[in-house]
């Protein structure tokens, strides 16, 4: 199952509905509060996807746009 949101992945989590592979820093808590278990797998995916999605029709702030460049640099685009 693919989520759209960190948030609905985490509360399928808590409910016991399977494993996910999913971002630390959203469950960090969760572990630390031992309510979820991290799983060593050996081969886990090592890719993600990244969506950026803006307006093509409104103002984007220089910080913005510089965020943009950089992220699309430090991402490896195929």
């Amino acid at each position: 199952m693919i989520f759209s949101s960190s948030r609905s992945q985490r509360r399928c989590l808590l409910k016991g509905l399977g494993i996910a592979l999913c971002p630390e820093r959203v469950v960090a808590a969760d572990l630390k509060a031992g309510r979820l278990k991290r799983l060593d797998w050996a081969q886990a995916p090592t890719e993600t996807m990244v969506l950026m999605i803006t307006h093509v029709e409104k103002w984007r702030s220089p910080l913005l746009e510089d965020f943009m460049i950089m992220a699309r640099e430090g991402i490896c685009l195929e």
